[in-house]
């Protein structure tokens, strides 16, 4: 995780903070729901490592068992939240979506 930067790495912890209540309680509005801001620059910069990544990647992917398989969440982030919940996040559980 080391190799995403200081940026990359303080978003993924806004995040796992956020998913450390029930999702229930931000849909009630018994805490306040306060998901962080995502600048242009960071944007970029994760769609470059993102790019990055995937021509790293083979077409065909080896993929080691147990995996849980995710459709399309639809930009919905508190369905993402359950779901991590639920299994853990990676590495900890492997995901393909």
């Amino acid at each position: 995780m080391n190799a995403l930067g200081p940026s990359l790495q303080a978003l993924l912890q806004e995040h796992i903070l956020l998913m450390s209540f029930p999702v229930e309680k931000y849909s009630t509005s018994e805490v306040p729901f306060n998901p962080p801001f995502i600048t242009p620059s960071l944007l970029i910069q994760i769609l470059k490592l993102a790019t990055q990544k995937f021509q790293e990647d083979p077409i065909v992917l080896n993929i080691k068992t147990p995996i849980y398989v995710i459709g399309d969440l639809h930009g919905h982030l508190f369905d993402l939240y359950r779901i991590f919940q639920k299994n853990g996040l990676p590495p900890e559980a492997s995901y393909l979506f």
